[in-house]
C-alpha cells in the first residue's frame, strides 16, 4: 500500500464537495495514503504519469481492439514493454522494474476508527453529509456520509474539522458557514473563496 497517492482534481479522485473529496479519496485517507493533488489545469505537475498515458493509448487503443480479450492483451504487453524491455530517458535509459520496490505497508484486514486527542469533539455525519452543530445544519460532504470527524475548537467561534489526519475546513460557529482550505491536503489557513 503506498505512502501517498497524486492525483488530478477529478473524478474519481476528488469533486468539488469539501476539500475535493470523493468517496475514493476519504478511502484512501482512512487507509493512511496521503493524497498529494496537482493544481488544476497543471498536468505537467503529474508529467511523467500524463506522457505514460499518452503512450499507453497510442500504442493500445487507437484504435482500440476488437474484443476484451484482445485489449486486456495489448494492456498486458504494453506493461510488459513499459517496465521491463524500453529503457527510460528520465531514469538514466535503465527500466522501470529495476526501480520498483514492493511497499512495506500491508493493506489492514480492517480499517480502523480515526482516533482524535481528548481536546478534539467528535462530530457525526449523517447519512447524506450534514453535520449538526450549536443548532446549525451543515452539509460538509455526501463523501463523509455516516463518518465521524474531529472538531477542534480554535476559537469561541471557529471550529476547525478534521477527518483522520487531515483538515477539512473551519466551521464558523456565529454564522453556521463553512470556511473551506484552498488545498486541504497542505493547507493550514482558510481561502477567502470558501465563504
Amino acid at each position: 500500500m503506498p505512502l501517498a497517492i497524486r492525483t488530478d482534481n477529478g473524478p474519481p479522485f476528488a469533486s468539488n464537495a469539501l476539500a475535493g473529496l470523493s468517496k475514493l479519496s476519504v478511502w484512501w485517507i482512512k487507509l493512511g495514503i496521503k493524497l498529494e493533488r496537482i493544481e488544476p489545469g497543471k498536468p505537467q505537475q503529474n508529467g511523467r504519469h500524463e506522457r505514460m498515458h499518452k503512450t499507453l493509448k497510442e500504442e493500445t487503443a487507437l484504435p482500440p481492439r476488437s474484443s476484451l480479450e484482445t485489449q486486456q492483451k495489448a494492456f498486458r504487453d504494453f506493461q510488459k514493454e513499459f517496465n521491463y524491455l524500453r529503457p527510460h530517458e528520465g531514469i538514466q535509459n535503465s527500466f522501470p522494474a529495476n526501480h520498483y520496490q514492493k511497499s512495506k505497508r500491508k493493506f489492514p484486514k480492517r480499517i480502523v476508527k480515526a482516533s482524535y486527542p481528548t481536546n478534539i469533539m467528535i462530530g457525526e455525519i449523517n447519512d447524506i453529509g450534514n453535520l449538526h452543530i450549536e443548532g446549525h445544519r451543515i452539509f460538509l460532504s455526501s463523501a463523509l456520509a455516516d463518518e465521524e470527524v474531529g472538531l477542534e475548537e480554535i476559537s469561541d467561534r471557529h471550529v476547525k474539522i478534521h477527518f483522520y489526519g487531515v483538515s477539512l475546513g473551519v466551521i464558523d460557529l456565529y454564522t453556521g458557514k463553512l470556511l473551506h482550505f484552498k488545498n486541504p491536503m497542505q493547507s493550514s489557513l482558510p481561502s477567502e473563496s470558501g465563504f
